[in-house]
Formats: structure tokens, C-alpha cells, sequence
């Protein structure tokens, strides 16, 4: 009798706990999107790769990035909010512990700063030939 009872119990108790790990995935996506978190991370990802792309020896970009520096702060996120990885020639945004948006730029100007300036902008200089 215990045998029988057994094995109905078990795939009850795994459905359950599958169904409620789905609905809490679902329910932080659906936070992150509505704080705008991705939309920004992604947004500012791709625009810093265009503007990487497009740019020509010895420029300058001063790109207001106040939002998602606000944004990361708002998580208490701690690291880097702006990466950028020349070996592999990606730019990443991240405003979160987990997750944060990556985008692949194809520039072979050498990109002499990368930093925060004043806690508002985001400075690009790339090196004259």
C-alpha cells in the first residue's frame, strides 16, 4: 500500500517544483524588463559598438551615459558597468549580477580610453595612425 501511494506522490512533488522554478525565471524576467534594465543594457551596447565601428583615427566620443549608471546603482551593482574586451572586440553592458547585453564591433583602430567621466559620460578616444 505505502509502494503505491509512493509512486504517485513523486511525479506530483516534481511537476510542482518544475512549475514553480518556471514561474520564478519567468517572473524575474518579466522585473528586469520592466525596470528597463535589458532595454538599456542592450540600447547602449549596441550604440557604443556603432559608434566603435564607425569611427576613424583620432576621434573622440563623449556619449551621455547617465541613465544606466543611475540604473546600476538603483541594483547596487558594484562592478564595471561598461566593458570592453579588445582581444575579442566586444563591448558589454551591465547594470545587474546576473545578465547584462554583449555586442561584437569590428574596428581594428586601436582604442586608447575607455572610461567614465564625471559620473555622466562614457569618453572613447581612439589612437592617430
Amino acid at each position: 500500500m505505502l509502494k503505491r501511494g509512493s509512486q504517485i506522490i513523486w511525479p506530483t512533488l516534481i511537476s510542482i517544483l518544475l512549475s514553480v522554478m518556471f514561474v520564478t525565471t519567468l517572473a524575474f524576467g518579466v522585473m528586469s524588463a520592466s525596470h528597463g534594465m535589458i532595454v538599456y543594457e542592450k540600447a547602449y551596447a549596441k550604440q557604443i559598438a556603432l559608434l566603435l565601428d564607425k569611427s576613424g583615427a583620432g576621434m573622440e566620443i563623449k556619449l551621455d551615459v547617465e541613465d544606466v549608471l543611475n540604473l546600476a546603482k538603483e541594483n547596487d551593482f558594484k562592478s564595471d558597468v561598461f566593458v570592453l574586451d579588445l582581444e575579442k572586440s566586444l563591448v558589454k553592458v551591465q547594470t545587474r549580477e546576473l545578465g547584462g547585453y554583449e555586442v561584437y564591433f569590428f574596428t581594428d583602430l586601436e582604442i586608447e580610453t575607455f572610461k567614465i567621466v564625471g559620473d555622466k559620460y562614457l569618453e572613447i578616444k581612439i589612437k592617430d595612425e
